[in-house]
């Protein structure tokens, strides 16, 4: 994780019906579509991956925060500096 490799990481709440899922896998070719409807784990998950060393809490923040509002151009959104909306997630590591 701490080559440079990641740029962004960002979630889609993709939710499909058991019908659709339970299709072969097979990427661009009508079978299971990818994706599943636990947009809420995404931080937890990285953060366990701090906690086991394999990347810096900057990092995440960075991945997760600022360059999805680069990649997308939203506006004042993204960090936390003069200008920028407040939008904050408080988070205890212990």
């Amino acid at each position: 994780m701490l080559d440079n490799r990641i740029q962004v990481i960002a979630t889609d709440h993709a939710p499909h019906t058991l019908e659709e899922k339970q299709k072969p896998y097979s990427p661009g070719h009508g079978g299971s579509p990818s994706g599943l409807p636990a947009v809420e784990n995404s931080l937890a998950l990285m953060l366990n991956e701090v906690n086991r060393g394999r990347c810096t809490i900057e990092n995440v923040v960075h991945w997760m925060c600022d360059a999805p509002a680069r990649v997308w151009d939203i506006v004042n959104k993204g960090r936390i500096a003069a200008g920028y909306d407040a939008d904050l997630v408080l988070v205890d590591l212990q």
